[in-house]
């Protein structure tokens, strides 16, 4: 799928911001190096060195492990949603073969609840919100369910199936939920920042014959510190944001229960 306009904006804004943060600590270096005395920060380099290592290490590895964390998370999101579709056609599927008034029963309450998830729900989630009425579904599903006595053999077989794919839908939509409400913790960000800062300062403590090389390098380490960052940011909510979880998953899920839904067809 192609991004929409909206997430385009808002990929220019972030490399837009980034760009300029760019720019910012370049320009802190031109500063740092008309007024800093260059024999002092000279003298800086042994000593700076390690201390440059010992806090570019650190803030690496915490970056990176965070970083990580959140497109793990992101692609849990994208699983849990894509078994919660499919748990959701199953049933449709399986509702064929139950007595017909429970049967057309689960189907209308299946139909429903996907087709609110997509044009509701969905949208709630951005702001960590989640629709009750889906909820309520999920929740009338499991009790028809439950009250179904199966007559002909076939039901037998299938009835637990059903069973189990019913239960597998309502816990998938709790992990989904779940996820929508994770959000990246304001003192994560505040530390990512300033760790981020202190990283860009301290490439001030050093000096080199050649100032475009020198502003060159602390450019690009201001670069790479805020593209993980924006990273982080992209796949921090899945739910939210320029990158977040599809509703493809769904949309095919409802394109079945409408065209392909009735095995007898």
């Amino acid at each position: 799928m192609f991004p929409s306009d909206i997430e385009l904006d808002q990929y220019q804004a972030g490399m837009t911001v980034i760009l300029l943060t760019v720019v910012l600590a370049v320009m802190g270096q031109i500063l740092a190096r008309r007024f800093l005395d260059r024999e002092k920060i000279a003298g800086c380099h042994e000593v700076g060195g390690y201390f440059f290592t010992i806090v570019g290490s650190l803030y690496a590895v915490l970056l990176g492990l965070i970083v990580v964390d959140a497109m793990s998370k992101f692609e849990d999101a994208k699983r849990v949603v894509e078994q919660e579709a499919n748990s959701s056609m199953e049933i449709h599927a399986m509702a064929w073969q139950m007595p017909k008034h429970a049967g057309e029963k689960i189907r209308s309450l299946v139909e429903h609840y996907v087709d609110e998830v997509v044009t509701r729900e969905w949208n709630l989630m951005e702001n960590n919100q989640n629709s009750l009425e889906a909820r309520n579904l999920v929740f009338e599903l499991i009790n028809v369910v439950g009250r179904i006595e199966p007559v002909t053999e076939n039901q037998k077989a299938i009835y637990p199936m059903l069973v189990q794919e019913t239960n597998s839908l309502w816990e998938s939509r709790r992990a989904r939920t779940n996820f929508s409400d994770y959000d990246i913790p304001v003192v994560e960000c505040i530390i990512l920042g300033t760790g981020g800062f202190i990283v860009v300062l301290f490439t001030y403590f050093f000096t080199i014959d050649n100032p475009l090389a020198h502003l060159l390098m602390t450019g690009m380490v201001c670069l790479i510190v805020c593209m993980n960052i924006y990273l982080l940011l992209l796949f921090g909510s899945p739910f939210s944001g320029a990158m977040k979880v599809s509703t493809v998953s769904f949309e095919v899920a409802r394109e079945y229960m409408t065209k392909y839904g009735n095995p007898a067809e």
